[in-house]
């Protein structure tokens, strides 16, 4: 079964939701004041079965101005529109604005019903589907079938169907091999099923058991049921309008405008640089001048924005620009997605198009590679738009993390990468991509900042790792820090040990100041046995402070020649191990154990060193404490 979604458009009280009851039998309007009242305010639903076997999911949409929210909301999903322009009345103020958010939201398939037909005479339906067909032009569309119709006489409704029918043969069938994008219009309860979203699924295959994740919260859920046009069914696809039935969430942790999407493969933006076309007002008397505040309209999310201009200070009407779109709310959008924008007081649309750099960096001019991505972008050039992202952000990629940047498949992108002449970095399974000046960057930052440390620091050895890697490249993630870090190793410029770095070329002075410190140090420290000098007087028999003597004394320490306990203490390995022979031969012969203050006699030390000695022979597993008393294990 292939389905499309088939949206309406037109003035309010042009018939719409009375000529699609009468096409499909279902009343779009089905709340208790749409009936009432006799007027839509909320997006309604209904199939359209054609003789092709073709399946249209139809969206019925508000046509009152106060409702155009809805109406944009609605419009995000169509395939195919129906404008419906009532033939008493002509062309009104929202059939206008209608056409202009069909065309703004890259709507390419439209078909006219000319309502009412059978309440005016031949001469006045020509000049309205006359007036119809040059405002079509105006915004792009050309040879738009216009079916007279009534829905009192049945007039035009086959022939209506057969336009649809001929059009829709025409559209390519939505993708369902992308991640699975759902963006909710409709949540609620049911009795005895638990949380309910509809939308228009927009792209990818969701199935029943899938795990999907709510933005912008984050939350997962996991999908307990579907429906596609009130069916039940094991799993629907892009082009379908779907209802989820969702366990593990409350229909009160979710909104309308949040999205259902494949776990992990959508990212929150507040900025995004795109391809804007400016209409303006009708009478295009304004200007839209850069910084100009908006109403932002993508999916079924509303939110308020800025209009960044890079080139020009302002944009005069039925002009196209690159713009960076700033928002005052997160959106789950990404690349190729089509936004509106609307003025911000009086609110009307002015203008709308397409999503390029979805996760965008603030910047307010364009360098020439920027401007290079984004045509490749707006181009549709995917091979020229990797190639330019890698080279503008110089940072390593995995074809995952780039897939998501972009919001494209991971499969079309890890081709791309794997044919480059990128840089690569192996971590366990994934595979990093950079581009060589962008991992020449990386080894030339910790070249720099280590040589610096070393000029700034004539006493030090050594910096910690840790400190580098801050210094260097904060942006990196450990792990691929690490493996610039061990390249340099290799390559002999670096050498590092027990969380510490050095630079080869550094001088040798401090080396040679701190092997002199210790080859000092070592014999005080084992000529004192179980009691040695503190760090502070041993610095000072030294005659150096604290801090050299202790890095000093680390590369002994990580050997094993010396032994450091709490209080900054250091032990010659021969003088621990004569300890806990003592220790060993006393318990032995203690079957009742032993205080600490026995074996601090028994080491012939006093409390200060009793008690980091006793806790590092019982780390050590030689002892064993019980309360009070120590045991041998």
């Amino acid at each position: 079964m292939i389905s499309y979604i088939l949206g309406t458009a037109g003035h309010i009280d042009h018939g719409k939701s009375a000529l699609i009851r009468a096409l499909t039998g279902v009343d779009p309007d089905r709340l208790p004041e749409e009936k009432r009242r006799g007027v839509t305010i909320e997006l309604g639903f209904a199939q359209l079965a054609l003789p092709n076997g073709a399946i249209l999911g139809v969206v019925d949409v508000p046509g009152h101005e106060k409702f155009v929210r809805q109406m944009v909301a609605g419009s995000s999903g169509f395939d195919i529109a129906l404008l419906v322009v009532a033939a008493d009345d002509g062309v009104m103020i929202q059939t206008r604005e209608h056409i202009r958010v069909l065309q703004l939201m890259g709507v390419e398939h439209l078909v006219v019903a000319l309502s009412k037909s059978d309440l005016v005479d031949d001469e006045w339906r020509d000049l309205v589907a006359l007036d119809i067909t040059e405002l079509l032009e105006q915004h792009g569309f050309e040879e738009v079938p216009i079916i007279e119709t009534s829905v009192v006489t049945g007039a035009g409704l086959d022939a209506l169907v057969e336009a649809l029918e001929q059009r829709v043969s025409a559209i390519d069938r939505k993708a369902s091999t992308e991640i699975v994008r759902l963006p909710v219009d409709r949540v609620f309860t049911i009795e005895g099923a638990g949380c309910v979203v509809t939308g228009t699924l927009w792209s990818g295959v969701a199935r029943v058991g899938d795990t999907v994740e709510l933005l912008p919260s984050a939350k997962e859920a996991r999908i307990r049921g579907i429906q596609v046009h009130g069916i039940d069914t094991d799993s629907a696809m892009a082009g379908q309008r779907v209802a989820l039935n969702l366990a593990s969430i409350t229909a009160v942790e979710i909104e309308r405008g949040d999205t259902v999407a494949t776990p992990r493969t959508l990212m929150m933006t507040r900025r995004f640089d795109a391809a804007l076309t400016y209409l303006g007002p009708d009478d295009g008397s304004a200007v839209l001048k850069s910084g100009s505040r908006v109403h932002v309209h993508h999916a079924a999310t509303t939110t308020i924005g800025r209009v960044m201009l890079f080139d020009e200070a302002s944009l005069v009407p039925h002009t196209e620009a690159f713009v960076q779109i700033r928002l005052e709310e997160p959106i789950a959008a990404q690349y190729g997605d089509r936004f509106i924008i609307r003025s911000y007081s009086p609110t009307y649309t002015i203008g709308g198009g397409k999503i390029l750099d979805a996760q965008a960096t603030k910047h307010t001019r364009l360098s020439e590679e920027e401007h290079a991505l984004l045509d490749a972008l707006h181009a549709g050039d995917l091979r020229e738009a990797v190639h330019g992202l890698m080279q503008i952000s110089d940072l390593p990629y995995t074809s995952v993390a780039l897939a998501k940047r972009l919001g494209v498949a991971r499969s079309k992108v890890a081709a791309i990468l794997n044919e480059s002449d990128f840089e690569r970095i192996k971590i366990e399974k994934e595979t990093s991509f950079i581009t060589t000046k962008g991992a020449q960057r990386v080894r030339d930052a910790i070249d720099r900042v280590l040589l610096a440390f070393h000029e700034d620091n004539p006493q030090e050895v050594d910096m910690s790792i840790a400190t580098l890697r801050e210094q260097a490249a904060p942006y990196l993630d450990p792990e691929v820090f690490d493996t610039f870090f061990a390249q340099l190793e290799e390559q002999k410029t670096i050498t590092g040990k027990a969380g510490r770095v050095r630079h080869n070329r550094a001088p040798q002075t401090a080396q040679l100041e701190q092997q002199k410190i210790a080859g000092n140090a070592l014999p005080i420290l084992a000529g004192r046995g179980l009691s040695p000098d503190s760090l502070a007087d041993l610095s000072v028999r030294l005659g150096s402070d604290a801090k050299t003597v202790s890095r000093a004394l680390a590369s002994h320490v990580e050997s094993g020649e010396l032994i450091r306990l709490a209080g900054d203490l250091y032990f010659a390995k021969e003088a621990i191990e004569s300890g806990a022979q003592l220790i060993r031969d006393y318990l032995s012969e203690q079957s009742e154990g032993a205080s600490a203050a026995q074996l601090r006699d028994v080491l012939g030390v006093s409390r200060k060193y009793a008690i980091p000695l006793l806790e590092y022979y019982d780390r050590a597993a030689l002892t064993r404490r019980e309360g009070d008393l120590r045991f041998l294990r």
